[in-house]
């Protein structure tokens, strides 16, 4: 029953964000939450909401591989792809001053960085385990991040076309370097129209392709040596099946009626697991954070925003 219970949350997240501008991720960790502070979840369902918030969730994070293509690269050119690298290092840099600034624990606030530095969502679910993040921690980044994104898809626009007068590439740069999700991407930058939409989705792909050498670093900085300090320990089974394939989608080795089913699936997979993890977070947890995270996350989107923009001023990067 928990199993089924995850999925009602998913299904009802899905059918929200058809009618909200929230997206659908979000709004499972959001209704999981509300049904699980309160109606009492029974004890013997914890066991399939457990299942499915880790197992769901392992094989969607490997499915999202298959969303990458490495030839994005090329597209991007050397001196735009620093400029990316730039971005994603000093986001990840400043986690942790600004989430002592703000009084919120480390791993709070490196989640947070995660998911503004690399694709949201997906960058959180993707490294919670590695990190050793719990179903609040991920919940209330992906949360905090989601609500910036959703501002910023209205609000960036303005600012890189009204307010700098940018020219299509470098608004598309701005746009594909600055939000969080995929969809919040596309939302903002083809609103403005197709040329800014595409310069965009190639800036946001190379940031995507990152999520691959992020976790490996992740791994060998969270996740201990064994007490004799001469193995390391194994590499978790979605890290390895998200690497398959990323390499799967790298070369196109799956015909288009197979592999955009699965990333579909992938897709619906990571919504229902969102809605276990919604389910395990308490208000005593949403207090601890409350505010605190939204600074931390508005802070950092800021200065993501703001080395954009400087860098984007100062030089050409096309």
């Amino acid at each position: 029953m928990g199993i089924l219970l995850c999925v009602c949350v998913g299904l009802i997240g899905m059918y929200t964000a058809s009618i909200s501008p929230l997206d659908a991720v979000t709004l499972a960790i959001l209704i999981g939450a509300v049904i699980g502070n309160i109606v009492p979840v029974p004890p013997q369902w914890k066991t399939g909401i457990v299942w499915s918030e880790k197992n769901l969730l392992g094989i969607a994070i490997a499915l999202y591989g298959l969303k990458l293509d490495f030839n994005t690269l090329k597209n991007l050119g050397l001196s735009s792809m620093l400029m990316v690298l730039l971005t994603i290092i000093l986001t990840l840099l400043l986690a942790n001053p600004i989430s002592k600034l703000f009084k919120v624990d480390s791993i709070m606030g490196l989640t947070i960085a995660i998911g503004t530095a690399i694709c949201g969502s997906a960058a959180i679910a993707a490294t919670k385990d590695i990190i050793k993040a719990d179903d609040a921690q991920a919940g209330m980044g992906i949360a905090v991040i989601n609500f910036f994104g959703t501002l910023g898809i209205f609000l960036l626009p303005i600012l890189g076309i009204q307010v700098l007068n940018f020219e299509y590439l470098d608004n598309g740069f701005l746009l594909g370097n600055t939000l969080q999700a995929v969809g919040q991407v596309v939302a903002a930058s083809f609103s403005v129209d197709e040329a800014t939409g595409e310069v965009a989705m190639v800036v946001k792909m190379g940031r995507v392709l990152m999520l691959t050498p992020l976790i490996l670093l992740l791994l060998k900085k969270y996740q201990p040596q064994e007490s004799h300090g001469t193995k390391n320990p194994p590499i978790p089974n979605f890290v390895i099946g998200f690497i398959a394939f990323s390499i799967i989608g790298s070369l196109d080795l799956l015909p288009g009626f197979v592999s955009e089913p699965l990333k579909e699936l992938g897709k619906i997979l990571l919504i229902i697991s969102m809605g276990g993890i919604g389910l395990k977070i308490y208000i005593a947890k949403i207090r601890e954070y409350g505010l605190r995270a939204l600074w931390v996350a508005l802070v950092l989107f800021v200065i993501q925003i703001g080395v954009t923009i400087l860098m984007l001023v100062s030089k050409s990067f096309f």
